[in-house]
């Protein structure tokens, strides 16, 4: 029996490379993969933490850019992030401004950086939620596809509850994957 058991020494190291030392309580929360394990899924971290600091500089720059000490910067779930001018500076708005709303008011526009960003920011945690899901499925289906070798059904038995007994250990909810 004893040579049957698998010690998971792969598995293992794969989880204490990629899963963070304090994981979340479900992969909804999207803390799951440690820092600096994958560069793509560190950038959409930092898009989606650090968006209202691009925010603050783009208005900054915009306003630098055209004169219009009142152009705003902002978002709303109908119509995205827009650049709003009030009526009195209608004058000084660029060309690259594309109209996107008229108010009593103001006129609210966009710039393809702007569109751009907010597609960025905007999946950026959709992007986390599918990275996160994608990398435990990964993980399990690496210890899933280990050939089995001299192991018998007894011990990917054992093998199995292991793997449980481990994330159990590290509060890692276990969901299902599809």
């Amino acid at each position: 029996m004893a040579e049957d058991w698998d010690d998971l020494g792969e598995v293992h190291q794969v989880i204490e490379s990629a899963i963070h030392d304090d994981p979340p309580y479900t992969l909804r929360e999207g803390r799951l993969i440690k820092k600096g394990h994958s560069n793509e899924l560190d950038e959409l971290r930092a898009i989606s933490s650090e968006g209202k600091g691009w925010i603050a500089g783009i208005e900054l720059r915009e306003r630098e850019r055209t004169g219009i000490s009142s152009l705003k910067v902002s978002y709303n779930r109908v119509f995205g992030y827009y650049i709003e001018v009030t009526r009195t500076n209608l004058a000084n708005v660029p060309q690259d401004f594309i109209r996107k709303q008229t108010l009593a008011n103001a006129e609210r526009f966009i710039t393809p950086e702007l569109k751009e960003y907010e597609e960025k920011v905007l999946g950026a945690e959709e992007k986390i939620l599918d990275w996160s899901t994608g990398c435990s499925s990964r993980c399990g289906n690496r210890w899933l596809r280990r050939p089995s070798g001299s192991r018998t059904w007894r011990g990917g038995w054992q093998s199995s509850i292991a793997l449980f007994h481990l994330l159990k250990q590290r509060q890692t909810t276990i969901i299902p994957v599809p």
